[in-house]
């Protein structure tokens, strides 16, 4: 909590970066410590918003009489080596990073005080830890991980699994997505979801679980007896500026939202209808990770996989080859969109994700 305790003594507070780490530590700061922040910082205007929750974004440029600040670096982990590097070079002291501790920490006051988003350290403990089986999908293109790194996930019974097996001569798990009813081939699209279809198929287990090998569901091992107590495990999720869909069309393009738009009218009419109010809301799960209870889990992998097909056959009828990752990025958005409609019928608590790399 030495974060917090620096917060509560600042005084003056601004925020570098100006995407979704950064609305949340902007909302907890306001609703929270009551301190609004006196700009948030940028490199560049571009592709950034103009204000967030009323605080302007500004450019470096334009942040010299901000010296005298803490400056909240709310960028991802992997920019935050360059972030440091160009406030320093700029005349800036003082300074600290939001990592996956501070962003967990933060998050974790937000939503307490809104009344949203439960913790699984705060559940209650079971007598039995329950059967739980979680992939982490690993590419040919990842990054090496390192030996403590996975020492420590296999003692949390993580397992590596190589996700686009069938795309790649190579083998770097001894668990593939290509073995069994699979979907390997679509890796390109589906990215790590390829895994998690292969263990809806594969896989038995009392809970199953999807990380993959850039983030990790950060649950200790004195909190697994809790999982009993609850029926899914996710991400404390972003809370964005001004809503869900403004964070997630800059990743798709509007073909892709209207296919899927589509789709959900077929497919299943009554999360179209709970759409138009959830992706207008302020809060988004990211990531596709995930644990849950082996009954929940396959009936959360047929409504999203029924609504993916779906979209990738639109296309394909009309001719359209999608070369990107839509597919990923659509299934970060039904994962939203089924728990944020099923929160009341479902048990869900949440945990730290974890950044590797």
């Amino acid at each position: 909590m030495i974060l917090v305790e620096r917060i509560k003594k600042a005084g003056r507070i601004a925020i570098y970066g100006a995407q979704a780490t950064a609305c949340g530590v902007a909302s907890a700061l306001i609703d929270v410590f009551g301190n609004v922040p006196e700009a948030i910082i940028v490199s560049n205007l571009k592709g950034n918003p103009i204000e967030i929750r009323g605080v302007k974004v500004i450019e470096l440029k334009e942040a010299f009489e901000l010296k005298d600040c803490l400056i909240l670096v709310a960028v991802p982990v992997n920019l935050h080596e360059e972030i440091l590097s160009v406030l320093c070079r700029n005349g800036f002291t003082n300074y600290t990073t939001i990592d996956s501790d501070a962003e967990y920490e933060l998050m974790s006051l937000y939503y307490k005080k809104v009344r949203r988003f439960p913790l699984v350290r705060d559940a209650a403990p079971a007598d039995a830890i329950p059967n739980v089986k979680i992939l982490m999908a690993r590419s040919v293109f990842d990054k090496e991980l390192s030996d403590a790194d996975l020492l420590n996930f296999n003692k949390r019974g993580i397992q590596e699994i190589h996700a686009g097996a069938a795309l790649s001569e190579d083998r770097i798990a001894e668990i593939t997505d290509k073995d069994g009813d699979n979907i390997s081939k679509h890796n390109r699209q589906f990215s790590e979801l390829t895994v998690t279809y292969w263990a809806w198929k594969n896989v038995e287990a009392d809970y199953k679980g999807i990380c993959h090998y850039r983030r990790v569901l950060d649950i200790p091992e004195d909190d697994y007896n809790k999982l009993s107590s609850v029926d899914v495990v996710l991400p404390l999720p972003f809370t964005v500026y001004p809503n869900a869909s403004s964070q997630f069309l800059r990743f798709i393009h509007e073909e892709e939202y209207n296919a899927l738009l589509l789709a959900l009218r077929e497919i299943a009419p009554e999360y179209y209808v709970a759409a138009h109010k959830f992706w207008y809301e302020p809060y988004l799960y990211n990531y596709n990770i995930l644990i849950a209870k082996e009954k929940i889990f396959n009936s959360y992998c047929e409504f999203i996989f029924n609504v993916l097909f779906a979209v990738e056959k639109s296309f394909s009828d009309k001719g359209i080859r999608q070369n990107n990752r839509y597919i990923g990025y659509l299934g970060e958005i039904l994962t939203s969109l089924y728990f944020m409609v099923n929160e009341k019928q479902v048990r869900v608590a949440h945990a730290k994700k974890l950044w590797l790399v």
